[in-house]
């Protein structure tokens, strides 16, 4: 699924150019404003390392740690004159450390020469030469610090005239985002430049951008420039004019939406799921779609007014053991009640439940436990959907 972090909602400045690697992947992806949009599959993550860009060579990353840096870099020094970093760290036995380094964007560079030391004497060394960035790979036969030097010298930088994205479209999300989706040519880049109403909202690697916060009724234009390694932009954009609006289908799938709002402590909403991340079954029959959940938990959506009719059928999950425990599930909008349910209990089967929501900005589902017994039940809202 593609997601979109923002240095402003990292607290950051929007307009700072930032490094950015990916940890796990172990790949640098470039220095960007404004933010950057990834893949991310479902449970899955990706750690990313940002850090503000400046005119000299940087150490952005380093291997042992999530931290990168944290538990084994003690020192650290960039000496411009003689254009190379030294520093101190703490290595583990047969362990392949790494050290990245990035670069100034529209420079480049290669390692010209790096050593490792120890007390014992000279480790081993693996260099990595990319457009970019570069890597240095120190490997120890027991665990200890390690004393290093790196040196750099200029190094001339392929350039590539991209072209633009072509057959540029919009997938609707929910009821307030769309991802961007293009094709290009078979050529090499090093990702692409999103504008929204003239506006730069970031880039992404890959041929998606997620936007989300927009407004269903207002009109928009996205453009899509190639961004080569030097930073420099494809001479033409694709380009693309919609409403939200007139994108949304006549039936959402309330399970494809993300959630506003989910109780604390409630590790996250259990999309197609039960609570136990199994399947969505209530008496014997199973479905494929819907959302569970733990009583005396409320999950919230942001629905905007785009949609007018909730509907689902309602039931305890055939994994719950406690054939006496009874349930109440409700559906709010805006902070009133629209519908709550007699008790319900795992005999009941799956009850309808239909409710307008007409004009609904925040749309409220909640299952609380209504017996006298302890513990958390199983409930389910299954084949829950909304419709315009």
């Amino acid at each position: 699924m593609p997601t979109y972090v923002s240095w402003s909602d990292l607290g950051l400045p929007e307009n700072t150019r930032m490094h950015v690697f990916d940890f796990w992947n172990k790949d640098y992806l470039g220095a960007w404003e404004k933010g950057i949009s990834l893949d991310l599959l479902p449970s899955s993550a990706r750690v990313l390392t940002l850090l503000p860009e400046t005119d000299q060579i940087q150490l952005i990353s380093t291997s042992r740690h999530i931290t990168q840096g944290w538990v084994d870099l003690l020192a650290q020094r960039f000496n411009p004159e003689r254009v190379s970093y030294s520093g101190r760290s703490r290595v583990i036995k047969n362990d392949p450390y790494a050290l990245r380094f990035v670069f100034p964007q529209g420079k480049n560079f290669v390692v010209k020469n790096a050593v490792a030391q120890t007390g014992s004497g000279a480790l081993p060394i693996r260099i990595s030469n990319h457009q970019s960035w570069a890597s240095v790979e120190i490997t120890s036969p027991k665990s200890t610090e390690v004393s290093w030097e790196v040196s750099f010298e200029p190094a001339p930088m392929y350039l590539f005239p991209v072209k633009e994205p072509q057959n540029l479209w919009a997938e609707p999300v929910g009821v307030d985002g769309v991802n961007l989706r293009w094709h290009v040519q078979h050529q090499p880049t090093v990702g692409y430049q999103v504008t929204l109403n003239g506006k730069v909202v970031g880039v992404s690697p890959t041929q998606v951008f997620a936007l989300r916060g927009l407004d269903p009724t207002q009109a928009y234009t996205a453009e899509v420039q190639t961004i080569w390694q030097d930073g420099k932009l494809s001479e033409k954009k694709a380009q693309l004019k919609f409403t939200l609006s007139n994108l949304l289908p006549d039936e959402v799938s309330v399970s494809s939406l993300d959630p506003f709002r989910i109780t604390h402590g409630w590790r996250q909403p259990e999309m197609n799921r039960n609570f136990n991340s199994g399947g969505l079954n209530i008496s014997g029959r199973y479905y494929e779609k819907g959302i569970g959940m733990p009583t005396n938990s409320e999950v919230e959506f942001q629905l905007n007014g785009m949609l007018n009719t909730f509907a689902a059928f309602v039931g305890i999950d055939d994994e719950q053991t406690n054939k006496d425990a009874a349930v109440e599930f409700a559906v709010l909008g805006d902070g009133r009640e629209l519908w709550k349910s007699a008790p319900v209990k795992k005999a009941d089967g799956a009850k309808p439940v239909k409710v307008e929501v007409k004009d609904v900005k925040r749309l409220v589902l909640r299952v609380r436990r209504v017996d006298d017994g302890s513990g958390r039940v199983h409930a389910d809202w299954v084949d829950a959907k909304l419709t315009k």
